[in-house]
């Protein structure tokens, strides 16, 4: 009779032990494998903080009851009519039992690009993508390993230098219930992050940007060498400096959005005005300090002032740069 028994207790622990694991299966969130090729970034704008490029994303799943991607929402689009194109009718099955599909997002993307170090900074564009229906308990992303994200080889996007993408995922907690007293507070959704790390070459973004300034600051320096006695031309050529060093300023700051900080640019334009209104300065002080503005004193005058506007002018633009670039 024990025997009888023993057998039956084993066989409805048998019987139990697959339900059982495969009601802890159930429990877990539906995993999506997802991976993304960028074919072009057409443009960076930094005034708007925004850039347009063209993406294909593609998801690999198992669950036949799901379709990530038609609940997959972009986070940061520019504008509305951020074109979504799906590239199939419905998810196609592949030959391991998976479901597998793409979509191809065309337009613009919004994302903080800051500035300070402006024209030698560095940028990460990001896009970012949220499943919408289901929360993170249910359903999660999961970088492919199988295929990986890359960009095109032959991208070129005028006046940066690109490195190849990296894509990430996490789970951002929305907090509170928004109104809905039968929901939790703090739902997760699961996201993709999308980043590609753009930077401008740093020689050819040095001469566009200096090569102009420091012809301006030339004129200032020249006036060094005219007679002390010629004072009305050494005025004029100061002021023009100075108003053509605001043109170059305006110019710059045009492509750049408004920010509540200084940017480095903004700090190099400053001394720069400071050393076309001290050679300014220097000018009218010669003439008004010294009886004969044609003595040699005067003369060796604006040769000292000049040596020491100059280096404390290269001095304080490396200060400058260290503070920002080092």
């Amino acid at each position: 009779m024990k025997k009888v028994l023993l057998a039956l207790v084993a066989a409805g622990i048998t019987t139990l032990a697959p339900a059982t694991v495969a009601g802890a299966q159930s429990d877990r969130p539906s995993e999506v494998f997802v991976g993304a090729y960028v074919n072009d970034v057409k443009d960076v704008d930094l005034a708007s903080n925004s850039f347009s490029l063209d993406l294909y994303v593609w998801m690999r799943w198992a669950d036949p009851d799901i379709n990530p991607i038609v609940s997959v929402d972009p986070v940061n689009p520019k504008d509305a009519w951020l074109l979504e194109t799906p590239l199939y009718d419905e998810p196609i099955q592949l030959a391991d039992g998976s479901y597998y599909s793409i979509i191809r997002y065309l337009g613009g993307f919004t994302t903080k690009l800051p500035v300070e170090d402006y024209p030698f900074d560095k940028q990460v564009l990001k896009v970012m993508l949220e499943e919408s229906s289901m929360t993170a308990s249910e359903l999660v992303f999961v970088p492919d390993t199988a295929s990986k994200t890359m960009a095109n080889p032959d991208l070129v996007l005028p006046g940066w230098n690109w490195e190849e993408p990296r894509l990430t995922v996490f789970n951002e907690p929305y907090p509170g219930n928004w109104g809905n007293t039968d929901q939790a507070d703090g739902l997760a959704y699961s996201r993709v992050v999308l980043e590609i790390e753009v930077h401008r070459p740093a020689v050819t973004s040095a001469i566009k940007m200096f090569f102009p300034l420091a012809l301006v600051l030339l004129t200032g320096v020249l006036t060094f060498y005219l007679r002390p006695s010629m004072v009305e031309s050494k005025i004029g050529i100061a002021i023009t400096a100075l108003l053509t060093l605001v043109a170059l300023q305006f110019t710059v700051m045009g492509a750049l959005p408004s920010v509540g900080y200084l940017t480095m640019i903004e700090l190099i334009y400053a001394v720069s005005y400071m050393f076309v209104l001290f050679t300014l300065g220097i000018s009218i002080y010669t003439v008004w300090s010294k009886r004969d503005p044609e003595s040699p004193e005067a003369i060796r005058f604006d040769r000292k002032s000049m040596i020491g506007g100059l280096g404390g002018y290269l001095v304080l633009m490396l200060i400058v740069l260290l503070a920002y670039l080092a």
